[in-house]
């Protein structure tokens, strides 16, 4: 309510407070939302470390958006050490799930994957 401003004046800084300490519940909402905090830099620093592991702990817990993006974080070595192979696993979870970008995303990363090398299992 505080990120967005909903019947209160909008705070980053008070969403922030209120998303670690649902965060620290193990909420993967807030967990998510941190990372979206950290990766835009709203109410702290812009941080992509600290947003791949606000990122991967959503992921971890099945967040079928986190999983994507992580993904992508892989795929490009923004935050966290470049890995095509950890970008196709985190795509590939997120696939499972109905998650129509990261189905698109691992397709593309699986096309590429094939010009390189043979498929990862992840691609079968």
């Amino acid at each position: 309510m505080h990120e967005y401003g909903l019947g209160m004046v909008q705070s980053d800084t008070e969403a922030l407070r209120w998303y670690r300490a649902s965060a620290a519940q193990e909420y993967v909402r807030a967990q998510f939302a941190l990372g979206v905090m950290y990766a835009e830099g709203r109410g702290v620093v812009a941080d992509a470390v600290e947003a791949a592991r606000w990122y991967r702990r959503a992921a971890e817990q099945g967040d079928a958006n986190a999983q994507n993006i992580l993904g992508r974080l892989y795929a490009s070595g923004d935050g966290v050490t470049r890995d095509a192979a950890t970008a196709l696993h985190w795509y590939a979870l997120a696939a499972q799930q109905g998650h129509g970008e990261a189905q698109e995303n691992l397709a593309i990363a699986c096309a590429e994957q094939g010009t390189n090398q043979l498929p990862s299992e992840d691609c079968r």
